[in-house]
């Protein structure tokens, strides 16, 4: 079978995209650098879940760790783009320059699962922190990614979820179909 690696070699094969998202890349400190380098027309900006390890704690065996989540850019727009400091384990973002007076605010983002609730709301705020931060810089915002946040989840998190999006003015547009493998 394909590995992970192997399919999105061949998605980026196929469709050439200039951006894109990943979450749940399951990277740690050590395997991140050999995954990104995989990807030679891509520059990068991500996270891990052990992004604050010290060189005691680094796993150089390349064991797998839960979340991370990464967004790529073709090199050929890397003049339009300013990767942001990583501030999170569960999201990353960048400014790219959408004409020669605009620019938008793009984050990948993996919300904490269900049971997680307190996370939920603590990565919820941190993410509207940035928003805040940046909104006299963008005229637009999009965050892509999987936000465990369906009509499966508690309904105390789709109230938070919901909150938020109000809060923040933000609107949800859900693909019709399943946007990811497993």
């Amino acid at each position: 079978g394909h590995s992970k690696r192997t399919v999105l070699l061949e998605l980026i094969e196929n469709l050439h995209p200039l951006l894109f998202a990943l979450q749940e890349t399951m990277l740690n400190c050590s395997n991140r650098p050999e995954f990104e380098n995989c990807f030679r027309d891509y520059k990068f900006v991500s996270t891990t879940s052990d992004r604050h390890a010290g060189i005691d704690d680094i796993d150089l065996f390349g064991n797998r760790l839960r979340g991370g989540v990464s967004l790529a850019w073709h090199k050929c727009l890397d003049h339009k783009v300013n990767a942001l400091s990583v501030t999170s384990n569960n999201f990353v973002s960048c400014i790219f320059s959408t004409g020669p007076t605009t620019k938008c605010l793009v984050t990948s983002i993996y919300l904490p699962t269900a049971g997680a609730d307190d996370e939920f709301q603590k990565v919820l705020q941190d993410l509207e922190n940035l928003i805040i931060s940046k909104r006299d810089e963008v005229a637009c915002v999009y965050i892509i990614g999987d936000l465990n946040v369906s009509n499966k989840s508690s309904r105390l998190r789709q109230r938070h979820f919901n909150d938020w999006l109000e809060r923040t003015a933000i609107r949800r547009l859900d693909p019709i179909g399943p946007t990811h493998k497993h």
